[in-house]
C-alpha cells in the first residue's frame, strides 16, 4: 500500500484554508504619494448624490429584526398580494407581532430605502440608501468538495451566467473554498473580470484526502471510525481483492484500515470546517448596493460529520451572517443527476463477492450523506437546493427570477437579547394563515449578539498624500484604498480608459469626479474655499502596487499646481495619466479625503490592457462622452456646437447622444488598396435584450491598419431610464478574427 502523506497534506490544505478565510485580504502596498500637476475640468452644475453608508440588514441589540421571506405557490411562482395579516411570525416557538411589512423587489431603487425605512430610518441618517441599485450575485465555489468533471462544469456553468444572465445592474462575486480566486474575489459589474475569475478555478489535487487503493471515502471512514464492522469488513474485501493478498491478510489489513479511517476522518473534519468558515466569511462580505444578496454554493457535497468537529455551531454562525446580510444561500450539486447505483465512477467494485455482507456499504446512502449539507444551507437561509438535475443552467435563471420579489418583515426581539455569555440561536418560523398550499422560504434563525466581522488587512505603511498631508487624511485615504467596496461618505467617481501612443507606451487615462456641494467651503484669503486630497493606486490582477500618486485640490480657489478648481457647488473632475507596465488586468482606485468634514469617498475601476505586441486584434478602451442637440441655428456651424461633455459617472441625459470613440490595433495590412479590411458592430442592451444594433459597417481606410481611429454617435431617445451595456465588436476580414469591448453606462 501507499503511505499517505498527511503532513504535507495539512500544510498545503492550512496555507489555502488561510487565503480562503481572508476574503480580498491582498497586500495592498501603501502608497508614497507626491504632488503631480494635473489637468483639471470646470465643475458643473449636476446635484450631489446621496452616500451609500450602510449596516447590518439584522439588528438585534439596538431596535427591529428585519427577516425576507419569499412566499411561492405549488409551481414556484412568487405569490403576491399577501397582507401582512396573514403573515404568522414566531421565535422560538412565541408569536411576535409585525411592525413592519412591505413587498419588495430585489435590486430595485427603493429596495434599501425601503430597508432603512423597516429600521425606522431614514435617507439623512446613518443608514442613507446607496446611489447605485441592482442585485448582488456570488458565486461560492467549494473547490476542496469538486472532482475536475466539477470544477470544468461548474466553470461552464458561471461562463454561461455571464453571457446570458449578467447585466451591468449586478454586482457579481466569484469566490472559492481554495483561494484560487486570490485579488479578484471582489464585487464587480465588469465581465472581463468575472471572467477572468472564472478562469482561475483548476481542480485542487492536494484536496483529496486518500491517494490509497482502494480509495475510502470520508463517508466510509466515518462508519469504520465509529466501529462499524460491517463497513470494516467491506474495506477488507475490497483491499484483498484489489491488491491480490491472501484472506491470512485480513487482520493486517483490518488494522491498517482503521489506522487510515481514523485520519481520512480527522482531516475530513479540518477541512470541512474550513469551508465553512469560508463560506462565512464570503458570506459577511456585503456588496455595495445594500439590498438582497443571492448566494449559489457549487459543490459536490461532503459528509456531515458533526462529532468530530464544531460543524453545527459554524453552520449556525452561516445562517446567522445570511440573516445578516440578507444572503439567501442557494447550493447547486455539480455532479448533476446522480442515481447513486455502482458504476465506473463509483469507489468501489461491485462485482467481488463481500462475504461480510453486500449491503455494508450503500452509494445512495453516502450520496444523501453528502447532499445532506446542500440541503441544508438551502432550507436554513430561505434559498433552494438544486440537486440531482442537469438542467443548472436554467436553474439558475428560475432561481434568480424566484429571489428577486420578496416581503420584508421586521419585529422587535422583545427579551431576546442577552448581555453577556456565547450567543443563543433563536429559531425563526413563518407562515401563511388558512394557505397550507404555499411554501414559505425563510431562513431559520439568527444568533442573538452579533459576531466580530472578519478583519481586512490594513497598509504595510503610512502614506503622504502631499507634504502638508496629515496623518489622519494618510490613514483614512489607506483605509478607503483598502477596503472591500468603495466608500461613498463623500461622492468619488472614476472613469480609466487604456489607450496606446503607437510607439509602444500603453498608459491608463483616469479621470476622478468629486461632488462639490458635499465639501466642506471655508473662508480664506476673501475666497470660500474647501481642501481635498485626492490619491491613487493601480494595482495588477494579484493585487500588487504598481503605480501610486495623489495631489492636494483646492477647490474654490488655486490648488498646490496653481491650477484654479472652480468655486460653483457642482461637480469636479481631476485627471492622471499612468504608464502600465506590462499587458493584464488592472484595477484603479482612487479615495478622496475633504480636509474640512473629514469624509471619504473612493471608486474602483476595472482596465483591461491588451498584448499588443503579439500583433493580435485589439481594441482601446471605450471612451465615451456626452453630446447635447444643437439647434437648428446653430447646426450649420462646428463653432457653435457645444462640446463634448465627459461623463465620469457615465449619467447620461436622455436628450442627448453618446459620442463613442476608441482605436483598433494590428489591423491586418491588405497587399492593394484599401490597407485594411475592417468592420464594427454595436449593440446596446438592457436586462440581456438587445435594445439598438447598428449591423456590421466597414471602417473607413486608414494608411496605418496598425493603429486606427474610430468613432461613432448612439443615440439614447428611444432608451427608457436605466442600466446599459455597450458592446463593440471589430472583425477584421483579413485576420478573420473578432475582438470586443463593453461598457455600462446610465440613462437618466
Amino acid at each position: 500500500m501507499k503511505t499517505f502523506n498527511s503532513s504535507a497534506w495539512f500544510t498545503n490544505t492550512v496555507l489555502r484554508l488561510a487565503l480562503a478565510c481572508l476574503l480580498l485580504a491582498a497586500q495592498f502596498v501603501a502608497f508614497a504619494q507626491q504632488p503631480n500637476p494635473g489637468q483639471q475640468q470646470p465643475p458643473s452644475t449636476s446635484p450631489a448624490q446621496p452616500d451609500d453608508a450602510q449596516e447590518d440588514v439584522l439588528r438585534v441589540s439596538t431596535s427591529v429584526v428585519q427577516t425576507d421571506v419569499s412566499v411561492v405557490d405549488k409551481k414556484g411562482q412568487f405569490v403576491e398580494g399577501l397582507q401582512r395579516e396573514q403573515f404568522e411570525l414566531k421565535v422560538d416557538g412565541k408569536p411576535q407581532p409585525v411592525l413592519f411589512f412591505e413587498r419588495i423587489t430585489a435590486g430595485s431603487s427603493g429596495e434599501t430605502a425601503r430597508i432603512a425605512a423597516a429600521r425606522g430610518e431614514t435617507a439623512n441618517g446613518s443608514s442613507a440608501p446607496t446611489r447605485e441599485y441592482g442585485r448582488a450575485v456570488i458565486f461560492f465555489i467549494d473547490d476542496f468538495h469538486l472532482s475536475p468533471e466539477g470544477i470544468n462544469r461548474a466553470k461552464e456553468l458561471l461562463r454561461n451566467f455571464v453571457e446570458k444572465e449578467m447585466t451591468p445592474s449586478m454586482q457579481v462575486l466569484v469566490a472559492s473554498a481554495g483561494g484560487q480566486i486570490g485579488f479578484l474575489q471582489q464585487f464587480t459589474n465588469d465581465r472581463a473580470v468575472v471572467r477572468a475569475a472564472i478562469e482561475r478555478l483548476k481542480f485542487l489535487p492536494q484536496a483529496l484526502l486518500d491517494i490509497e487503493r482502494p480509495i475510502m471515502t470520508p463517508f466510509q471512514a466515518e462508519a469504520i471510525d465509529r466501529g462499524d464492522r460491517a463497513m470494516l469488513a467491506y474495506v477488507v474485501e475490497q483491499t484483498l481483492s484489489e491488491t491480490g493478498q491472501p484472506p491470512s491478510a485480513a487482520q493486517s489489513v483490518a488494522m491498517q484500515a482503521q489506522q487510515r479511517a481514523r485520519r481520512i476522518r480527522r482531516q475530513a473534519a479540518q477541512l470541512n470546517a474550513g469551508v465553512v468558515n469560508a463560506l462565512e466569511s464570503v458570506v459577511r462580505a456585503r456588496s455595495p448596493l445594500g439590498g438582497r444578496q443571492t448566494l449559489f454554493y457549487i459543490s459536490e457535497g461532503f459528509n456531515r460529520d458533526s462529532t468530530e468537529s464544531d460543524l453545527n455551531a459554524k453552520l449556525q454562525r452561516v445562517t446567522d451572517a445570511a440573516a445578516r446580510t440578507g444572503t439567501v444561500i442557494n447550493s447547486i450539486f455539480a455532479s448533476g443527476l446522480a442515481v447513486g447505483m455502482f458504476d465506473a465512477s463509483s469507489p468501489a467494485r461491485a462485482d467481488i463477492n463481500y462475504s461480510s455482507g453486500l449491503g455494508a456499504y450503500s452509494p445512495v446512502a453516502e450520496l444523501s450523506a453528502n447532499q445532506g449539507i446542500l440541503r441544508d444551507l438551502a432550507a436554513d437561509t430561505g434559498g433552494r437546493a438544486i440537486i440531482n438535475t442537469n438542467a443548472l443552467d436554467d436553474a439558475i435563471s428560475r432561481t434568480l427570477d424566484e429571489t428577486a420579489n420578496y416581503y420584508l418583515l421586521a419585529w422587535r426581539p422583545e427579551g431576546l437579547d442577552v448581555t453577556g455569555g456565547a450567543p443563543k440561536f433563536r429559531k425563526i418560523e413563518i407562515s401563511i394563515k388558512s394557505r397550507t398550499d404555499l411554501s414559505v422560504r425563510v431562513r431559520r434563525g439568527f444568533n442573538n449578539t452579533a459576531p466580530e466581522r472578519p478583519t481586512q488587512t490594513a497598509a504595510a505603511r503610512p502614506v503622504a498624500a502631499s507634504p502638508a498631508a496629515s496623518s489622519a487624511t494618510n490613514v483614512a485615504l489607506n483605509g478607503a484604498l483598502n477596503s472591500l467596496n468603495p466608500r461613498r461618505e463623500l461622492p468619488v467617481d472614476a472613469y480609466a480608459v487604456f489607450t496606446n501612443d503607437g510607439q509602444g507606451g500603453s498608459v491608463i487615462n483616469a479621470s476622478v469626479q468629486l461632488t462639490n456641494d458635499r465639501l466642506k467651503f471655508t473662508p480664506a484669503g476673501g475666497k470660500q474655499q474647501a481642501q481635498v486630497e485626492v490619491a491613487y493606486v493601480v494595482l495588477d490582477e494579484k493585487g500588487k502596487a504598481v503605480r501610486s500618486d495623489g495631489r492636494t485640490l483646492t477647490v474654490g480657489g488655486s490648488d498646490a499646481n496653481g491650477t484654479t478648481a472652480g468655486g460653483s457647488r457642482g461637480k469636479i473632475v481631476t485627471n492622471f495619466s499612468i504608464p502600465v507596465p506590462a499587458p493584464g488586468l488592472y484595477q484603479f482606485r482612487t479615495a478622496a479625503r475633504d480636509a474640512g468634514s473629514g469624509q471619504v469617498g473612493s471608486a474602483f475601476e476595472w482596465v483591461e490592457v491588451p498584448d499588443l505586441k503579439a500583433k493580435r486584434l485589439a481594441l482601446s478602451s471605450l471612451l465615451i462622452t456626452e453630446r447635447r442637440r444643437a439647434d437648428v441655428a446653430q447646426a450649420n456651424s462646428a463653432a457653435n456646437q457645444p462640446p463634448d461633455i465627459l461623463r465620469v459617472d457615465r449619467r447620461f441625459a436622455r436628450s442627448s447622444r453618446i459620442f463613442l470613440q476608441l482605436y483598433i490595433y494590428n489591423a491586418a495590412r491588405a497587399s492593394a488598396s484599401p490597407p485594411a479590411d475592417v468592420y464594427m458592430e454595436i449593440k446596446v442592451l438592457n436586462a440581456g435584450r438587445v435594445v439598438m444594433n447598428a449591423p456590421p459597417h466597414k471602417v473607413l481606410p486608414a494608411d496605418e491598419p496598425e493603429r486606427i481611429f474610430y468613432a461613432a454617435e448612439v443615440p439614447l431617445a428611444n432608451m427608457p431610464p436605466g442600466a446599459y451595456l455597450l458592446q463593440v465588436t471589430a472583425t477584421d476580414r483579413l485576420k478573420r478574427a473578432s475582438v470586443m469591448r463593453e461598457l455600462d453606462f446610465i440613462v437618466e
